[in-house]
């Protein structure tokens, strides 16, 4: 679990810390307007988009003060849902972004939804945001061993091969979920989304992999090759985790995840 509302805010996005008005305009990288200012050129940023949204448990009731991290290269806007469930941003980048939202610390057992989302000129996104409950945790074992790690996803992995986020606890289990497909956050990628899994805990590192691979839970028809794509907080993308390919009851390939996160399985 995350230790405080306050170390998280100070962690903020990797490698900067986040303002706390979710309207502060940030100073991350950007084009440089081209006029000749007879000096160093002037930094211009287009920032006509907006987010808006709402937060909510798999049964549609609001969720008051969950955390929204909504972060932008090394800068990060916070803000909290309010007792309807509703959160916004104004003056949004035309880039792409973070957007992470996180429950309430008085909530236990609910998923942080997670997707890498981008803006175009004067787009007014909303975006609502269901944080369902996660499916048991289970412990991770000594060596690496095979867990479903929710219904479908099945993914090799031991204690050592995850290394906590600064100020975070070591980890000790593993859970996911799959997501409702009228529950999913956007994937703003070319293709057609297949399924979709939230795991925690969230954005803990495996730099040596996770081998995963997929239950064919879908009818998928055989021998046909499907991408693993996964939610990188870092990156502020979508990272290509590798393939894999129907064979039988199975989803297999070289598929393998460097992180615990949103992860995606695609058809392009």
């Amino acid at each position: 679990m995350r230790l405080s509302l306050m170390i998280m805010w100070v962690v903020g996005c990797s490698g900067g810390g986040p303002t706390d008005d979710k309207n502060t305009a940030d100073t991350g990288p950007g084009p440089l307007d081209s006029t000749d200012t007879g000096g160093f050129p002037s930094t211009t940023f287009d920032r006509s988009a907006q987010l808006s949204g709402s937060v909510l448990d798999d049964a549609g009731a609001p969720i008051n003060k969950a955390q929204i991290r909504f972060c932008r290269g090394e800068a990060c806007r916070n803000d909290s849902s309010d007792e309807t469930g509703a959160f916004d941003f104004d003056e949004v980048h035309v880039d792409w972004h973070s957007l992470e939202v996180i429950p309430p610390l008085t909530s236990t057992g609910l998923a942080t939804a997670f997707a890498p989302v981008v803006f175009a000129t004067d787009e007014s996104r909303t975006i609502d945001v269901v944080l369902p409950t996660l499916d048991p945790p289970t412990d991770l074992p000594p060596t690496p061993e095979e867990i479903e790690a929710g219904e479908g996803l099945f993914i090799t992995v031991g204690i050592d091969d995850l290394e906590e986020p600064l100020f975070l606890d070591p980890p000790s289990d593993i859970a996911g979920i799959l997501v409702d497909p009228a529950q999913q956050v956007p994937v703003d990628l070319a293709g057609t989304v297949i399924a979709m899994w939230y795991l925690a805990p969230f954005d803990y590192r495996a730099a040596a992999g996770m081998p995963v691979r997929f239950a064919n839970s879908w009818g998928l028809p055989e021998g046909k090759t499907y991408k693993v794509m996964l939610g990188s907080y870092e990156d502020q993308r979508w990272l290509d985790a590798g393939s894999v390919t129907v064979s039988g009851a199975w989803l297999e390939g070289d598929a393998s995840l460097s992180l615990t996160s949103t992860v995606v399985l695609l058809e392009e």
